[in-house]
């Protein structure tokens, strides 16, 4: 866990870490007041698997270098505590990202949208669960903190 001390910022790319799971990125979206938390979204550099709620993001619209999806239906609460530095910031066009679920891709362009994901027997489902199941491990202390 980070040690890091300045308040994460809506629009962030950052580390998230929980101690026996891997690292992911995320973005920052909103905080959740008096609670130490925020609301993220995950972060892949699987581009090849963007379905119609994954934004594509070029590298020069997050200054990571390289082209990544914000996964705008995976977004849970984590604690500041978890998130290292930023790595990178969204720009400001793209700041309509930046608020909790549903967010609304409406205007968004459509090549940055992925197709809609057919059903189970869509290969991309299976991934989409994969990625749900680490959020979860990422963010159960948190979420659960919060409903209590």
């Amino acid at each position: 866990m980070s040690e890091f001390t300045v308040r994460p910022c809506a629009g962030e790319f950052r580390v998230a870490r929980m101690e026996s799971e891997l690292p992911r990125i995320v973005l920052v979206i909103a905080p959740v007041p008096q609670k130490g938390a925020l609301i993220v979204a995950l972060v892949t550099n699987e581009t090849e698997y963007a379905t119609h709620r994954d934004v594509l993001i070029q590298d020069a619209e997050s200054g990571l270098g390289y082209e990544l999806l914000v996964e705008t239906d995976l977004m849970v609460p984590v604690y500041n505590k978890q998130l290292d530095e930023p790595i990178g910031q969204l720009t400001g066009m793209l700041s309509g990202l930046l608020q909790p679920y549903p967010v609304d891709l409406s205007q968004i362009e459509a090549h940055r949208l992925g197709l809609p994901l057919r059903g189970p027997w869509d290969s991309r489902w299976a991934w989409k669960g994969r990625e749900l199941e680490e959020l979860h491990c990422l963010s159960v202390a948190c979420f659960m903190e919060l409903v209590s």
